[in-house]
């Protein structure tokens, strides 16, 4: 569920959208991630044989940060696509804040579960620890995505963090153009009925 809410639900609507998109260009595609794509994830990424978290050990952060980097993948490689048709179109991903400290209604498990998964998937301590104190309120949280709908500056295909192009916070592999194609070969693969 997390995987299909998180990115196919994501991707599913930029491709029914796509020409609507295009013939109104210029245009932005702004896709919310997370800092959990580069924090909860191993250095390879996404497993690819285990978007569900089915096998092994569950764990809800590993998830969501397999779909959070998927999130990011999808951005790179629509950019990709748009800069190959030649359409004047600008797709970024950002990353709000911590959505457990700034005020939400999505929360889908508590607070200490997800502290605790967090902190046993986590990579680099330091990092997910300065996002996991930074508190943010909901308009510091708004600032980002409303930079990267208005501003000329914004550069395509980049994520973005407290108004800024952000490398801290992005998944090492987040450039990695084959695994981003596949990401898309599957994500059209798990949606062919509905597309």
């Amino acid at each position: 569920m997390t995987f299909g809410v998180s990115h196919l639900g994501h991707f599913l609507l930029v491709n029914l959208l796509t020409e609507k998109i295009k013939v109104n260009a210029p245009s932005r595609i702004i896709n919310v991630s997370s800092c959990a794509n580069s924090q909860l994830l191993p250095r390879e990424g996404i497993d690819f044989d285990n978007l569900n978290g089915e096998k092994g050990g569950y764990s809800a952060m590993g998830v969501y940060a397999q779909a959070k980097l998927a999130n990011i993948y999808h951005v790179k490689e629509l950019q990709r696509r748009f800069d190959a048709e030649g359409v004047d179109l600008t797709v970024v991903s950002i990353y709000p804040g911590n959505s457990m400290l700034v005020s939400s209604l999505l929360r889908t498990f508590s607070v200490a579960a997800a502290f605790w998964d967090a902190c046993w998937n986590m990579r680099n301590c330091r990092l997910l620890l300065r996002e996991a104190v930074a508190l943010k309120n909901l308009e510091t949280s708004a600032s980002t995505g409303i930079l990267c709908s208005i501003s000329d500056d914004i550069v395509k295909g980049k994520f973005y963090s407290d108004n800024t192009i952000n490398t801290d916070l992005v998944h090492e592999e987040a450039d990695n153009k084959k695994l981003a194609k596949k990401l898309w070969v599957v994500s059209e693969r798990l949606l062919a009925d509905k597309m």
